[in-house]
């Protein structure tokens, strides 16, 4: 806006042309009127890049509630794992084995082979 003032002054006191001020005026309302016209896509942009950051931010939240929980907890335990497998139990030489497999999400199988003391549980 000084820019479209000072221009003005200078045309008026004879410095620029009313041509050259009618020039500089028309490029200056024209620049006006586009940047007018942008607004909208930018506040969309804005938006779109607020709500990116915002998810951004709740899926690091996630990530650290889970790589360091206070304790276990059942919504933790459904956002990892899967699915967990109990197979049968199994003797060699007198004592009791059983393999477990362990489904995590996004990671794959965890196979582990628990040995059980004593004959029962």
């Amino acid at each position: 806006m000084n820019l479209i003032i000072k221009i003005y002054k200078d045309n008026i006191n004879g410095k620029i042309s009313d041509k050259r001020f009618e020039s500089f005026s028309k490029r200056y309302e024209s620049e006006q009127q586009e940047l007018k016209a942008k607004i909208p896509d930018l506040e969309n942009y804005l938006n779109t890049e607020t709500d990116k950051s915002d998810n951004l931010q709740k899926f690091i939240n996630k990530v650290k509630r889970i790589t360091r929980p206070d304790k276990l907890t059942a919504e933790l335990v459904n956002e990892l794992i899967d699915r967990i497998e109990v197979h049968a139990p199994r003797y060699m030489d007198g004592k009791r084995y059983q393999m477990i497999n362990i489904y995590y999400r996004g990671v794959g199988i965890i196979s582990i082979l628990i040995l059980s003391k004593g004959s029962g549980y």
